[in-house]
């Protein structure tokens, strides 16, 4: 769900696993791709489970909470 792609397809095979690796070349996750785009993202739960890296919020999203979002 986050980058498009079946979890098998980028090597994400199962969730919590211990071993995760980097998002293969030329994928990128919706949230980037979103901020290109000019949205303002954020993951308003306080768990985020990629079983993918970058699988950190602030590597994630644009933000944590909506009301960071700037005016407009």
């Amino acid at each position: 769900m986050m980058t498009g792609f079946h979890q098998n397809y980028i090597g994400a095979h199962q969730h919590h696993e211990t071993n995760m690796t980097l998002i293969p070349h030329g994928i990128r996750p919706i949230p980037h791709l979103l901020a290109d785009a000019g949205y303002f993202t954020c993951i308003m739960s306080r768990k985020t489970d990629c079983n993918f890296l970058p699988d950190k919020r602030d590597e994630l999203f644009t933000g944590k909470d909506w009301s960071e979002r700037k005016p407009g």
